[in-house]
């Protein structure tokens, strides 16, 4: 009798058994980030500011067309968002705002660098 017990027991625990799974991901650089970096003119950037924590939201107009989001913590820029329409970047960056100022942040006011000519007509 203990004989059959041990081996259904052995049985069991064999068959319950599978072999791991294995998943492989690919990455072709060590930079999280969704979006590639981006360079082009400040249209307008807004500075929060809590205690000595400093962060810093611009947008951006690209000479390919359109816009981006960059955003500034702790010294380093990372692109937030990317768009062809100028009024989702400016989204974006509004909300990005709102956060930080949720989170206790000061953000001054709107510093605006670019002129009336880089905003596009709707």
């Amino acid at each position: 009798m203990k004989f059959i017990l041990v081996t259904i027991a052995m049985v069991s625990l064999v068959a319950c058994s599978s072999t791991p799974k294995t998943t492989t991901a690919t990455t072709t650089s060590s930079d999280t980030s969704a979006f590639p970096t981006i360079s082009g003119t400040e249209k307008s950037a807004v500075t929060c500011t809590n205690k000595s924590d400093t962060r810093k939201i611009s947008v951006l107009t690209v000479s390919e067309g359109g816009c981006g989001v960059v955003y500034n913590k702790m010294g380093a820029d990372k692109t937030v968002a990317v768009a062809k329409s100028m009024s989702y970047c400016d989204s974006v960056s509004s909300k990005m705002k709102t956060n930080l100022e949720g989170a206790g942040f000061n953000c001054g006011g709107e510093a605006s660098t670019g002129t009336s000519s880089d905003q596009q007509p709707q």
